[in-house]
């Protein structure tokens, strides 16, 4: 895949890209709707705006989603200490992780 991204990042890339153009698209009056009625024109840049705004969007929301199954133990980076149990949240309130020596 490109990006070296899996399968579960361009589905998440995908769907924040759509959400978010119907996010933005619906109260701002660029798709039509008998909730809202927009009293200026959409202009010709409204659609290029709306869909890089709304591809920008699904980039970071996929940039955030999670590779392994879920409840699976692996290792995990926390306050600049890496481990490989399940009690790696607590190097975040521990100083001996970020401690020289």
């Amino acid at each position: 895949m490109p990006l070296g991204w899996s399968f579960r990042h361009w589905a998440v890339a995908l769907a924040g890209t759509v959400l978010s153009a119907v996010v933005i698209a619906v109260p701002t009056g660029i798709i039509r709707t008998p909730l809202y009625h927009r009293m200026t024109p959409v202009s010709w840049w409204d659609y290029p705006e709306l869909a890089m705004t709304a591809v920008l969007e699904g980039v970071l929301l996929a940039s955030y989603a999670r590779t392994g199954r879920a409840g699976q133990a692996g290792t995990a980076q926390t306050a600049g200490c890496w481990h490989s149990s399940p009690s790696a949240a607590r190097c975040a309130t521990s100083w001996s992780c970020s401690r020289p020596g």
